[in-house]
């Protein structure tokens, strides 16, 4: 199954040096655009957001439009090669999840962007079992909040009975 283009792996296929910042999921590299020198790392890379913008020539943009930059492609060349017709991944439902969600369930970020560090397969293998975690921690959440909402409503219920008998003695 076709897993969806990444930021880095982009970067990484055309041989560019990574070094992380100290933001969480952001790297640096050299501009391949305006061709800063090996001193300077204008270029930022953010895992977390599939983006980039280079601080010295103004690139930016997503994943495709990198690789269409860095190809020399059309947008739409560049995103049939990265997504070729037919070829997607079925998401998996906690993809679906909003960050709000997410931040209810005790996650700050969404963890499906691979770091550089793992290969293809951990990658595969980690990434689907934080899916499934985050999917299951969201189903209990469910079942809790509507358990929670139900002893509510009977607790409002009753009072309203007590309230009304008060008034007819």
């Amino acid at each position: 199954m076709r897993t969806l283009a990444h930021i880095l792996d982009v970067a990484q296929a055309a041989q560019l040096p990574l070094r992380r910042t100290s933001r969480a999921s952001e790297y640096r590299s050299h501009c391949p655009f305006c061709h800063d020198d090996a001193r300077h790392w204008h270029l930022y890379l953010s895992a977390s957001k599939d983006a980039y913008y280079c601080h010295r020539c103004g690139a930016h943009g997503g994943v495709i439009q990198f690789y269409a930059t860095l190809h020399e492609l059309s947008f739409a060349q560049a995103k049939e090669r990265l997504y070729p017709a037919g070829k997607t991944r079925k998401r998996h439902p906690a993809e679906s999840l909003s960050p709000e969600d997410l931040k209810r369930l005790g996650f700050l970020s969404k963890p499906w962007v691979r770091p550089p560090h793992l290969s293809e397969r951990e990658w595969q293998t980690y990434r689907q079992h934080c899916l499934d975690w985050i999917w299951s921690a969201w189903k209990d959440h469910e079942t809790w909040e509507r358990a929670f909402t139900e002893r509510m409503e009977r607790h409002f219920r009753a009072c309203d009975e007590r309230a009304s008998l008060k008034h007819v003695e």
